[in-house]
C-alpha cells in the first residue's frame, strides 16, 4: 500500500468491526511512543 513504508521502529494493530456484510478492516501503525504514523481503512466491496 502506498504511503505505508515506515523506516523506524514501530508496531501495528489490525481491527475488524461492523456487522456481517458491512465489516470494516482498520490497519494502523504507531511509533515507539504511541503516536499514529498512518491509518488505512478497508471497506467491503459490493
Amino acid at each position: 500500500m502506498e504511503g505505508t513504508l515506515v523506516d523506524k521502529r514501530n508496531f501495528g494493530t489490525i481491527s475488524v468491526s461492523g456487522k456481517r456484510g458491512q465489516r470494516k478492516l482498520v490497519l494502523q501503525t504507531f511509533d515507539v511512543y504511541g503516536k499514529e504514523l498512518w491509518k488505512k481503512e478497508i471497506l467491503p466491496t459490493p
